[in-house]
């Protein structure tokens, strides 16, 4: 089955939008949460296990998006370097 390389790009920087939102938006929220747990271990100790198990999701989602950037950049970069010229 053949792909068309326009509709491949356009899936690729479509799928790029959604994974930089995701990606920042977890970041956002990462943060949030870790002032969050800061707190309520100072506070209450009920909530913080709760904020600590939302950050292992948050920092997991932000660990994929940085991971599959990471991929596509290497990916494009051997790309590039295996035909200086072309």
């Amino acid at each position: 089955m053949h792909v068309d390389t326009r509709r491949k790009n356009q899936l690729l920087f479509y799928l790029d939008i959604v994974l930089l939102g995701l990606g920042t938006v977890g970041l956002v929220v990462l943060v949030h949460d870790a002032f969050q747990a800061g707190y309520a271990s100072q506070t209450s100790a009920a909530m913080y296990g709760e904020y600590m198990a939302r950050l292992t999701v948050e920092g997991a989602m932000v660990l994929i998006s940085l991971a599959y950037f990471l991929a596509r950049f290497y990916k494009a970069r051997v790309k590039e370097l295996a035909n200086p010229w072309g």
